[in-house]
């Protein structure tokens, strides 16, 4: 079962979610949680390039990234790399990637959804994650959303919605915080099953340990 889901900003404001919801608004609109925005200046963002060819160039801002690759009249535009960029690809451009020009599709799937899961694992703090975790977790469904209403990344349009990968992510995560509290849940329940009253005597205060060195 997903703990969080996607959904649209045009449902959130017309009350079309249940009332047991928790949307949260992962554009820049939404304040503390804009840092989930392709456009948030995180820094220090690598271009990812399997063969090399990016290697120590570095961009602000996921959506640098994309922008700056874009090839457009013929030319990339490293000058992207650097703020807020300016939006400059469509879905007819190519994109520069190992030395060779790919599409849209392709550039989503290799150059976007790694640079956004970069800065999920790396720049999103684990308690923010944990915190949304602590909700799901109960009988509020969270709801992730933006301002686009496309939740496919290889679709021919440049309104990609970033939060429909938010919900992925988090949901991965969440599964590995479910996990490791059935793991410690399950280590507390054998401590209160175990009889410790047959331990051998060397075990015991009496059998000869310097407990004083042990502590």
């Amino acid at each position: 079962m997903e703990l969080a889901k996607w959904t649209t900003r045009r449902k959130v404001e017309t009350g079309e979610l249940s009332k047991n919801s928790f949307p949260v608004d992962v554009s820049l609109k939404g304040h503390c949680m804009s840092i989930f925005d392709p456009l948030f200046p995180h820094g220090k963002i690598p271009l990812p390039d399997t063969k090399g060819y990016s290697k120590g160039i570095l961009s602000d801002t996921v959506q640098g990234v994309w922008e700056a690759l874009a090839i457009v009249d013929g030319k990339i535009d490293s000058t992207c790399l650097h703020g807020i960029p300016k939006n400059r690809s469509t879905p007819s451009c190519s994109w520069a990637f190992g030395g060779n020009p790919i599409g849209w599709a392709d550039a989503r799937q290799a150059i976007y959804i790694p640079t956004f899961a970069f800065v999920f694992e790396k720049r999103i703090p684990d308690e923010i994650k944990i915190a949304l975790y602590n909700i799901a977790k109960t009988d509020i469904v969270v709801y992730f959303y933006d301002d686009s209403e496309n939740p496919d990344p290889v679709a021919l349009t440049n309104d990609f919605s970033h939060a429909f990968l938010v919900q992925w992510f988090m949901n991965r995560d969440f599964k590995k915080l479910q996990q490791s509290e059935m793991k410690v849940q399950g280590l507390m329940n054998l401590g209160s099953t175990m009889d410790f009253s047959d331990l051998p005597e060397s075990f015991n205060n009496e059998g000869g340990i310097d407990w004083n060195k042990i502590i």
